[in-house]
């Protein structure tokens, strides 16, 4: 349950461990009990499953400012900042963590290819906003030149340098 691993995160710190980061997003303890106050999770009953563990996650996302980016009203550079904040994995502007070194922490990413994969999510959700991220483009193996209609609008799009741009 989450009350369990609150229990597990405070042995690790009463152990001296250099983190208290839990689960496939590593959440720390503070990051962890602030979402589950704020989505109304029942600590004692509720299980820390994956898909729990998404929910928090696209959460603290949608915190940062995952749906102002998704609608192109906060700048990805600005967005990546956000998330980098929270997740050492995440470079910053420098390119490094910002907790690199803390507890072995560095960037898993560049920053390079982190903005595009912020991207490919942006682009994503312009053709289908009801699933906002959920698709990896370079997944998909989407070719230079491919064509696609968004669902919503009706309108033609082409595949372009890394981008979908509306067909002219």
């Amino acid at each position: 349950t989450v009350a369990e691993v609150f229990k597990l995160q405070n042995q690790m710190r009463a152990e001296g461990g250099k983190s208290t980061a839990v689960g496939k997003y590593q959440f720390l303890q503070r990051t962890l009990q602030e979402q589950a106050q704020k989505l109304g999770i029942d600590q004692a009953n509720t299980k820390f499953t994956p898909e729990l563990q998404d929910r928090l996650a696209l959460s603290l996302m949608k915190e940062k400012g995952l749906d102002d980016f998704l609608t192109g009203s906060l700048p990805k550079e600005q967005f990546a900042d956000r998330l980098a904040s929270v997740w050492a994995a995440f470079p910053d502007a420098s390119g490094k963590s910002r907790y690199e070194g803390i507890a072995g922490n560095k960037a898993g990413i560049g920053r390079d290819r982190f903005l595009k994969y912020l991207d490919q999510i942006q682009q994503q959700y312009k053709l289908d906003p009801k699933q906002p991220g959920a698709t990896d483009i370079q997944k998909q193996g989407i070719q230079e030149g491919s064509t696609a209609t968004n669902k919503n609008t009706g309108q033609r799009l082409i595949y372009r340098n890394g981008q979908w741009e509306p067909m002219q």
